[in-house]
């Protein structure tokens, strides 16, 4: 009987799931800790106007019939912001309270969207929001997930701060080089035989080992590394499942995947716990001063002025205990790996199949070569607030840009309102989720001309490189006045950590790959967009052919990357 009923429920969400947006669901009671069903009810996704209050809440609505209503016969006109808009007008899930989608015809420029979420934020109108499934995947004492502990959260991002400080990433390059010296090996192999490889894993394995190595430093071992890329995939399948623990077999199909991805979390806990543990052992026997220990010091430090109750410590509401660490390590690899490691998929994929692609490699491989710096990577400081550059390198900088604009790493954002508030005439009631879509305004062909086209050169400014004959741009390929530049790092305190991390990682990867290898895209293979991680479905199938050794020349260590 159980199995039936669960049958039945699996049946009805993946019937909505196929004919609606998963926006227009919000899950209400959190099937979690032995709950063995799920409440499920409509969420309107209208705005609420001040003279127009949203109708009542009603737990029994038929999901399905309410949503093809909505779907039909919209409630606003098409002109208005408040329209619920059924092709991509909310990039919603499956949350835990009622959602609100600010669509595109609202504020429909992603940079400024994020700008505002953040200065609401700042303003205490807004704090973090996150699904159920994310919460329990990742932990509830991950810093994305810290919601109202204000002071627990600056104290976090001050760790991150100094751990992904440009002088510590620096530190990390050797690292990087002999991780991307082995995977040299791996592809030279590959372009001798002709055998495809799957891209998108490869950066996955380089990324890993970076982000790794600057969270948990030499106690990043090979084994870590290992177990760690095994169960983080299926850790990540749990960031969109429905939280509930599905009996086998349903429990391998799409969203329905939650409690294999906490049993992985179970064990990933445990390889964490013992790089601690090692750690702690090194410490104490004196050998620790010979190790690089990554952020683990920082934590720790924070334990011991917890303990002795030392000046500015927290008081006992909150504990940085081992789980604390576990849950930080835990989003650090969320959030370092896919990020980088997509990003650098998508622009291999747009240069190996977009119309201009060649054209466009060929220009950024001069520049790679021709790139005046060089020696160690000096990591310069800029202006506060502003979206990172890598000022040595327009067109890579313009192409990564470009890269982030057609396949935004995060698809939207989510907050929740910590009180009554208004926005452009809405009233947000306290306590509902505001849903933003980046990739609604990152293609509004109304802030980007042929929003499809792939044309880095839009990004780039009159006295560099040009596409003379780029529809995009007609005339000088460079970015129009008042177009925005897509908010590839964030702002305020949700602003990357990471982002020195990530720019090494692909400075040092484009550097050493394109001037060495020729490679093709096969052909056949999907693209589409993948959840959670927004890579394309077939992960980037490729073959490669090295290059003549008269071209293939050894790449100088990059010198220059601004940070801002």
């Amino acid at each position: 009987m159980k199995m039936a009923s669960t049958t039945a429920v699996a049946l009805v969400l993946a019937a909505a799931r196929i004919h609606f947006l998963p926006g227009a669901f919000a899950f209400v009671t959190p099937a979690v800790g032995g709950t063995d069903r799920a409440t499920w009810a409509v969420a309107s996704t209208r705005a609420q106007q001040q003279q127009d209050p949203l109708p009542p809440w009603d737990e029994t609505s038929n999901p399905i019939a309410t949503v093809r209503e909505m779907l039909a016969a919209p409630d606003a006109p098409e002109d208005t912001p408040n329209r619920f808009d059924g092709i991509g007008g909310s990039s919603g899930g499956i949350w835990r309270s009622r959602v609100y989608g600010l669509l595109p015809a609202t504020v429909i420029d992603a940079r400024e969207g994020t700008k505002w979420m953040t200065k609401e934020e700042a303003a205490g109108n807004l704090y973090q929001d996150w699904l159920e499934s994310t919460i329990q995947v990742v932990g509830e004492k991950a810093v994305s997930n810290l919601g109202t502990q204000h002071e627990v959260h600056t104290i976090v991002r001050r760790v991150y701060g100094e751990a992904l400080s440009s002088k510590a990433v620096l530190r990390l390059q050797p690292l990087l080089e002999a991780s991307l010296g082995r995977l040299v090996l791996r592809w030279e192999e590959l372009a001798e035989t002709g055998q495809e490889l799957t891209m998108q894993d490869d950066l996955r394995r380089f990324s890993l080992e970076s982000i790794a190595g600057a969270f948990f430093g030499d106690y990043a071992t090979p084994r870590f590394i290992q177990d760690t890329g095994r169960l983080l995939p299926i850790l990540s399948q749990g960031l969109i499942s429905i939280p509930f623990r599905f009996p086998p077999p349903l429990n391998k199909l799409p969203m329905l995947g939650f409690g294999l991805s906490m049993d992985a979390r179970e064990e990933l806990k445990g390889v964490i716990r013992d790089a601690l543990h090692r750690r702690r052992v090194d410490l104490a026997s004196g050998e620790g001063t010979s190790k690089n220990p990554g952020v683990l010091d920082s934590f720790f430090d924070l334990q011991d002025q917890q303990q002795m109750g030392a000046e500015g410590a927290l008081d006992g509401s909150f504990s940085f205990d081992d789980d604390f660490i576990i849950d930080n390590g835990v989003v650090a690899l969320f959030g370092g790996i896919d990020t980088t490691s997509v990003t650098l998929t998508r622009i291999l994929q747009l240069l190996g199949t977009a119309e201009d692609g060649k054209e466009v490699m060929d220009q950024l491989i001069d520049e790679l070569n021709n790139d005046a710096t060089s020696g160690d990577i000096a990591l310069e400081g800029g202006a506060a607030g502003s979206v990172g550059t890598l000022e040595s390198l327009p067109l890579f900088k313009a192409l990564v840009l470009e890269s982030t604009r057609l396949y935004p790493a995060i698809a939207g954002l989510s907050r929740k309102a910590r009180k009554d508030f208004s926005y452009n005439g809405y009233l947000i009631p306290e306590g509902q989720t505001i849903n933003w879509n980046l990739i609604h305004g990152s293609r509004a062909e109304k802030l980007y001309p042929e929003p499809e086209k792939f044309c880095p050169f839009r990004f780039l400014h009159g006295d560099e490189k040009k596409d003379t004959d780029s529809a995009a741009s007609p005339g000088t390929g460079a970015r129009s006045p008042g177009q925005p530049i897509p908010p590839m790092w964030g702002f305020g305190k949700h602003m990357c950590p990471g982002r020195d991390l990530a720019k090494l990682e692909m400075v040092l990867f484009m550097k050493t790959f394109l001037p060495k290898f020729d490679f093709e895209v096969v052909e056949g293979q999907s693209f589409k967009s993948t959840l959670p991680t927004g890579g394309p479905k077939d992960k980037l199938r490729i073959t490669l052919k090295a290059k003549p050794a008269a071209t293939a020349t050894t790449v100088p260590r990059t010198k220059s990357i601004v940070t801002s």
